[in-house]
């Protein structure tokens, strides 16, 4: 079964990019400016991996 809807805002290497940075302890919303993405949207993916690495 294929996805319909909006495409996701983060791509695997964004994702990538986000979890190095955030270790780093760069601010969300430096790494959005970065990136060209909003701050909540760093939160979300943030979030998102967190929980799948608690699952």
């Amino acid at each position: 079964m294929s996805r319909t809807g909006r495409p996701p805002a983060v791509t695997p290497d964004m994702l990538r990019t986000i979890l190095e940075r955030h270790a780093l302890g760069v601010p969300a919303t430096v790494i959005a400016r970065q990136l060209g993405i909003g701050k909540t949207t760093i939160f979300k993916a943030l979030k998102q991996e967190r929980e799948q690495r608690e699952a």
